[in-house]
């Protein structure tokens, strides 16, 4: 078929179809014009049934005649009646196109006839794109199939203010019988803003950016994709616009670059205290990315101490309410750093509402900072749910247990609801809660997840483990080769096996682990009782290793109270071994830890003062000393041969005498003849006189003694 004769064919069905309509809307007026319509008068010419051969029928008595009235014109459509307002003439026809029925059709049709009532056109036109018009932003959808003949065969003659509706109406759609309307349109002479308009609307159609303000090569387009078929028709479209789209995004992302980094710079030239209403604007920007810059800058600040005022986190309250929630998240990460005193409720709020576990997420870390019940129930909510945010809901609720506020329903629904997750989908957050909540029954659970490959969750798991008793062999085993479960294997012991045994099955892991493990053995040496740490210290033969066990839980020997004998015990090894290494300096120090302590009588720390004062030549602090003579004679025997122990004898007899008798005596005589051997025996006793010229006794030598005092 020639192409002319072809569009004259589809021309003559566009009028067809209007003159259709026109028929439509007479014989089947829309429902609500027929809802009050009257019966038909008996003797009305278009309703009577009877015919020019019958007789009319007389009234009988059981059926009077009925008086004819006056004939009544059915009401007119809302859309179509000048009389009401514009906004209820928009409503009747959303509502027309709502219904779609033959009568509401062509009611619709005829708001666009060009002898409608006025304003009809341009209410529908309203309808279609979003009772708006297109300079105020409609966002409407598509027209229906059925109006697209309409909406073209107005488009000719409509005035300037419908023009752009009508263009607007059919460039939302991409049937090809929207597109011809457009074609013969750009052809016509018309004002220059009218055309541009047009040729947008044909390029949003068919996604051809290639084809400018060029009626004769989009004639050209035209012919070629007329006829084609439909489906190859909606490939050639469905490529054009996705070309299109590329383009556009491809532009979008250079535009937000620029603007990102002009912004980037800005931020820099501003001094840091003028910076705030700068990282509000920002953060109040329509651009998701200019958004998240501002996120980015008002964090940075946070971290290099620079001032930000109350504008900011206003700002950042707002985004909580976003449509993108990468800006929703950004502003929640911001205000946990701003930690501000007030907006709490505005927290919970967003928390009520939000869906999506990526703003869940922080927002429940916030809210724990301080917990309080009101977050329970959405924390529960979030925990009952798989994803990102069940990890954050699981250690909220910790918060809460710590803090005493989790109520005894919320913690056993927390319970069950962690007990049945499949072991294989228990998260750190989930395990820690399971480690509080649980109970010695969950060990077996945590003891599976020791080995597993995620560092994490082993970490959880033996964190959880280390409450209950029968995870502490678990755990010790564990960490002989995973060095990363030494911190919980520790606590484990702390907290179950607080013995000399556990400490010593303890010991052997924590050696040669690094500092980290030494740190942990030292605590659970501390929180040993100190009779098990005297255990520990006896059957430590090195030396040196039994100095270094002492002095880890030297805290705990300054401050014991109830335990004074066995702190006693402790310092008295550490004092031996120094003095056992001629370092009476740090006997004296180790002796002075319970210097403030008020311990029994202990003969032994007694002695060990005396041999260490000794030993420094402090004579009057030995002297002061409740030490017994037999110590001092232990210390002077095996140093005869020095000075310091002539000295130490001589102050030995001066404050104790000689000895009566018995082994003491002997060992006192032995001493005197070997220091001094002129000195009398003390136990001769004979008539004889003196010697006239005797020795002085032990202890009258009135010369200086060195290191007195």
């Amino acid at each position: 078929m020639p192409h002319n004769a072809c569009e004259s064919s589809r021309c003559g069905t566009r009028w067809l179809w209007c003159a259709a309509a026109a028929i439509l809307l007479t014989l089947h007026p829309p429902a609500h014009a027929l809802q009050d319509a009257p019966p038909p008068a008996a003797n009305d010419a278009s309703s009577a049934s009877t015919t020019p051969d019958e007789p009319e029928t007389e009234p009988t008595d059981t059926e009077p005649a009925r008086a004819a009235p006056d004939a009544v014109e059915p009401p007119v459509p809302g859309l179509l009646n000048p009389a009401l307002d514009q906004h209820a003439r928009i409503a009747d026809a959303q509502r027309l196109l709502a219904a779609g029925g033959d009568g509401d059709r062509a009611v619709l049709i005829r708001a666009l006839a060009p002898d409608s009532p006025a304003g009809s056109a341009q209410a529908l036109l309203q309808a279609v794109l979003g009772n708006g018009t297109v300079a105020s932003g409609a966002s409407g959808g598509p027209p229906p199939s059925w109006l697209i003949g309409a909406l073209g065969a107005a488009l000719p003659n409509a005035g300037p203010e419908l023009t752009p509706m009508l263009l607007e109406a059919l460039s939302r759609s991409l049937s090809r019988d929207a597109i011809e309307p457009l074609i013969a349109f750009v052809q016509t002479q018309r004002p220059p803003e009218k055309l541009a308009l047009a040729f947008n609307c044909l390029r949003r159609q068919s996604g051809r950016e290639d084809i400018g303000p060029d009626a004769a090569a989009w004639a050209a387009w035209w012919r070629e994709v007329q006829w084609i078929p439909e489906g190859e028709w909606r490939l050639r479209v469905g490529a054009a616009h996705a070309a299109r789209g590329a383009r556009l995004a491809r532009e979008r992302q250079a535009m937000v670059a620029r603007v990102v980094d002009l912004l980037g710079r800005l931020h820099t030239v501003t001094p840091v205290d003028q910076r705030s209403p700068l990282l509000a604007s920002m953060l109040r920007d329509e651009l998701v990315e200019v958004r998240l810059l501002g996120v980015d800058f008002a964090s940075r600040a946070l971290v290099n101490a620079q001032p930000l005022d109350a504008s900011v986190t206003s700002a950042a309250f707002e985004c909580l309410t976003h449509v993108d929630p990468l800006v929703r998240a950004g502003a929640t990460r911001l205000l946990e750093n701003l930690a501000p005193e007030e907006g709490r409720p505005r927290l919970l709020d967003a928390l009520m509402v939000e869906r999506d576990p990526r703003v869940a997420a922080p927002l429940l870390r916030l809210l724990a900072k301080r917990p309080s019940p009101a977050y329970t129930d959405d924390a529960l909510r979030w925990l009952e749910r798989e994803g990102p945010a069940r990890d954050a809901a699981a250690d909220s609720l910790l918060a809460l247990h710590r803090a005493n506020t989790l109520a005894d329903a919320a913690r056993t629904r927390s319970l069950s609801v962690v007990r049945g997750i499949a072991p294989e989908r228990l998260t750190p957050g989930v395990l820690r809660l399971m480690g509080a909540l649980g109970d010695a029954s969950d060990a077996p659970v945590l003891q599976e997840l020791l080995g597993h490959a995620d560092r994490a969750v082993r970490l959880a798991a033996a964190e959880a483990l280390a409450a209950f008793e029968p995870g502490v062999d678990p755990l010790l085993r564990a960490a002989a080769t995973d060095t990363d479960i030494i911190e919980s294997a520790a606590r484990a012991v702390i907290a179950h096996r607080r013995t000399a045994t556990g400490y010593r099955a303890f010991e052997p892991i924590a050696r040669g682990a690094g500092d980290r493990a030494l740190d942990a053995l030292r605590r659970v040496a501390l929180s040993l009782p100190l009779s098990h740490a005297a255990v520990v210290a006896e059957t430590t033969d090195e030396p040196g290793a039994r100095e270094a066990f002492i002095l880890s839980i030297a805290d705990r020997l300054k401050q014991a109270h109830d335990e004074a004998a066995d702190a006693a015990r402790l310092v008295a090894m550490l004092a031996d071994l120094r003095l056992r290494r001629d370092d009476a300096s740090g006997a004296l120090a180790a002796l002075d830890m319970l210097a403030n302590r008020e311990i029994t009588a202990n003969a032994l720390l007694d002695r060990l003062r005396l041999h260490a004062c000794l030993s420094l030549d402090r004579l009057d602090d030995a002297a002061a000393t409740r030490a017994s003579l037999s110590d001092w004679l232990d210390w002077i025997e095996p140093r005869i041969e020095n000075q310091a122990a002539v000295r130490a004898f001589e102050r030995a007899s001066s404050l104790f005498g000689a000895p009566d008798g018995g082994e003491a005596a002997d060992r006192y005589t032995r001493l005197a003849t070997a220091l001094r051997p002129s000195a009398p025996s003390p136990t001769v006793t004979s008539d004889a006189s003196p010697d006239p010229d005797p020795a002085p006794p032990p202890g009258d030598d009135t010369s200086p003694e060195p290191g007195d005092g």
